[in-house]
């Protein structure tokens, strides 16, 4: 049977939270029905480097919090990050108390949703446990036999930097967090949720949003990518393939089989062609048999040729 993944897009089935037990399940089952066979699955690899990989300085993260709430005062301070670093609130991870801190984007978010976190009057503790769900938490589910573990901030992280959807992180009364898209926010608003419980909207996507300068500053990529060539996790050349299927436009559909005899993977391909002008000789050229590909075509009034192409290629 196979798998038709959709590309290149994230417009997330709406799943009640309320028909849910527990918030693990609502969320489990959110990455089965949502994010398993979405492109950014798949490039995570690449992209989670650049969240975990220390290169923020306490100022630029100061000057990030100045552009996420518009004012000169200083909200993230050296004096206010030693006092949660002593409370536990986050990792200082230098290897010399004399060391210039470095700080991952992940981190710098934690900072900035500790700050907001503290101006609601959450205590220690409850900010301790809205963190581990915001950004540790992760989804290790069985799908199709095959085991996946996935960190929720990586996935929306990268979705937001590549697709800039607005997501935004509901906590509820009960200290629980759920990322949510604008639409999912507000169909629960309406169809499922006690509103008579107090509930706090952090803005996750503003405080991505304020990092990306950083991120993709040329001089960090650098760095980064530098990083990651050493690591074990990069992509082997067949999900490098598959990578580039998923970001090629011209591909309509992407379907892929696996086959357990010789544990390779059958990907097949269709795209179409419109109104396209060819010569003789081009056509030809086109149509040479190959046994990986298969052209259909029909010939327009104005002489024109609406081509499909569909691509079979065994990955083993």
């Amino acid at each position: 049977m196979s798998n038709e993944i959709e590309k290149e897009s994230f417009n997330p089935k709406f799943l009640k939270i309320k028909d849910y037990k527990t918030v693990e399940e609502y969320k489990n089952d959110f990455f089965v029905k949502n994010i398993v066979d979405t492109t950014e699955y798949y490039e995570l690899a690449i992209l989670n480097s650049y969240f975990i990989y220390p290169f923020l300085s306490l100022k630029s993260i100061s000057q990030a919090s100045q552009e996420l709430y518009g004012s000169d005062k200083l909200e993230i301070t050296y004096r206010k990050v030693n006092d949660w670093g002593s409370k536990g609130l986050f990792e200082d991870n230098r290897t010399s108390s004399i060391q210039w801190r470095k700080y991952s984007v992940n981190t710098g978010i934690k900072l900035l949703i500790i700050n907001d976190l503290k101006k609601f009057g959450y205590s220690n503790e409850q900010i301790k446990y809205i963190l581990a769900q915001i950004c540790e938490d992760s989804c290790s589910v069985l799908v199709r036999n095959k085991k996946f573990n996935y960190k929720y901030f990586d996935f929306y992280a990268s979705t937001f930097y590549k697709t800039g959807i607005n997501f935004l992180i509901m906590i509820d009364n009960d200290c629980n967090a759920f990322y949510l898209t604008e639409k999912d926010l507000a169909l629960n608003i309406t169809d499922s949720l006690d509103i008579s419980k107090p509930h706090l909207i952090l803005p996750f996507s503003k405080y991505l949003q304020v990092f990306a300068k950083y991120i993709f500053n040329r001089e960090n990529e650098g760095v980064i990518t530098k990083s990651i060539s050493l690591s074990e996790e990069l992509p082997n050349g067949n999900e490098k393939y598959l990578i580039e299927q998923f970001r090629n436009n011209e591909n309509e559909e992407i379907h892929i089989k696996n086959k357990k005899s010789d544990n390779s993977k059958i990907v097949k391909t269709k795209k179409t062609i419109n109104n396209i002008k060819l010569s003789d000789k081009e056509f030809v050229n086109l149509c040479k048999k190959d046994k990986h590909k298969k052209i259909t075509s029909t010939v327009k009034d104005n002489g024109n040729y609406d081509i499909t192409i569909e691509e079979t290629e065994k990955l083993r």
